[in-house]
């Protein structure tokens, strides 16, 4: 759910800060996020590290779903998307194919769009795609799985375009999402 200060912070704040140069964008980037970090979610897809640039946003650290360069399974799907756009996916854009995909595979395992069997066999299956690792779809519909800490590189750190996080940790899917609530009218009590 987006706040009056995200509102705030794209429509107003992002133009005007777009126009400064790299040394005032970093400088102003520096002493407002102390400040608001508090008061909004720290939330960066890796589209808003390319328009910053590595020297504005290096050092960051956020948590993302996907990181194009992770591994094999997510440079292939990535290179492929970057032919097709022009730019590396966010954690936004492989989600959606990632559960579309999972969606389809379950239609054509269960022979039918009926949506309680679909459902059922989406559950059913573990998730691990370029997507997703230690993917599951819970009885509350909640699609559980593991994020990464990461850190954007440095300038000098990086070695081709679009190479901007650094892996610090692996957030477990049970950690990032907790338990299911036990007050929610699909989790079986």
């Amino acid at each position: 759910m987006w706040t009056g200060i995200d509102l705030f912070m794209g429509f107003f704040v992002g133009p005007i800060v777009k126009q400064m140069p790299v040394t005032a964008r970093r400088e102003f980037i520096l002493r407002l996020v102390p400040k608001t970090l508090f008061l909004m979610p720290t939330l960066a897809l890796i589209t808003d590290i390319h328009s910053l640039g590595l020297p504005a946003a290096q050092g960051l650290l956020l948590t993302t779903s996907f990181y194009w360069d992770m591994d094999d399974k997510t440079r292939e799907w990535s290179k492929r998307y970057f032919a097709k756009m022009n730019r590396m996916p966010t954690m936004w854009q492989a989600g959606v194919y990632s559960s579309v995909m999972h969606y389809l595979n379950a239609i054509k395992e269960t022979g039918t769009d009926d949506p309680l069997k679909v459902a059922a066999k989406m559950r059913e299956k573990p998730i691990e795609d370029f997507f997703a690792r230690n993917g599951q779809l819970r009885e509350d519909n909640l699609m559980v799985h593991d994020l990464w800490l990461v850190q954007v590189k440095k300038p000098e750190e990086s070695k081709y375009p679009w190479d901007y996080y650094q892996i610090l940790a692996t957030i477990s899917g049970e950690e990032a999402f907790g338990p299911p609530n036990p007050e929610c009218s699909m989790v079986k009590k």
